[in-house]
């Protein structure tokens, strides 16, 4: 039976670790560039971002927010154009928070790819001697 040499192993598992750390850090990193530019962009000149420019199109004061009969008697409550607005710049808020949680997430994930592929492990005497449970009690 073959012996396998495990730094052999480790090192040709290492290699692609740390090229496939180094690259999800650097999509996390391209999306959090793009991120920052779409807000940039948002706060600028709002009108040429094209989910802004939709979402602005289709906000119309005679949309029914609420509507329904309560004893026999049609009711209808609208809201204004600035609640609407409202609205949807805090759903905005909160899908950038999502998007931002899963750059952050991306990125701490490759750094811990490239951190456990660089990790080097000792075997032999010089563990031994590391490791204070494998000394005798007198």
């Amino acid at each position: 039976m073959k012996k396998i040499d495990t730094e052999q192993i480790l090192e040709s598992v290492r290699r692609p670790l740390v090229l496939f750390g180094v690259l999800i850090v650097g999509v996390g990193g391209f999306l959090l560039l793009y991120l920052g530019v779409m807000v940039f962009q948002v706060i600028n000149n709002p009108e040429k971002v094209k989910i802004v420019e939709f979402v602005l199109r289709h906000i119309q004061i005679d949309d029914k927010a609420i509507f329904g009969s309560l004893n026999h008697k049609p009711f209808e409550i609208y809201f204004s154009k600035s609640f609407r607005t409202v609205l949807f710049v805090l759903s905005g808020v909160f899908m950038i928070w999502v998007l931002a949680g899963i750059v952050k997430a991306l990125i701490s994930g490759g750094i811990k790819i490239i951190k456990l592929a660089l990790v080097t492990t000792r075997t032999g005497d010089d563990d031994r001697q590391s490791n204070s449970l494998s000394k005798p009690v007198p």
